[in-house]
């Protein structure tokens, strides 16, 4: 938050641009290559606390198991996640081994 920049992290592909905010819960945001606003994506379940977040995972997860419940987060997504952190962590990795 540096004098009058925009707050939020952009990124550019070649026909969108997706903003996303700096804070847990902010919304993303996506631009055509005008800049125009396509839409406009804002968190409609959970908490923009992340301690209890961490908590309403652990609640969902122990309802899954005791119930048979099923989560309200997609598997397919939970891998996908985890791979984007495993590879972010290698290239990491990697970038300091070479120093």
């Amino acid at each position: 938050m540096l004098r009058d920049l925009p707050n939020g992290i952009y990124l550019e592909f070649p026909n969108v641009v997706v903003k996303v905010g700096l804070f847990f819960g902010d919304s993303v945001e996506l631009f055509d290559s005008s800049g125009a606003s396509v839409c406009e994506i804002v968190q409609s379940l959970g908490t923009d606390d992340a301690s209890y977040a961490f908590s309403l995972e652990w609640i969902d997860f122990l309802s899954q198991v005791r119930g048979h419940k099923r989560s309200i987060v997609d598997a397919v997504t939970v891998r996908n996640t985890t791979q984007l952190m495993n590879d972010a962590y290698d290239m990491a990795n990697n970038a300091s081994g070479a120093l």
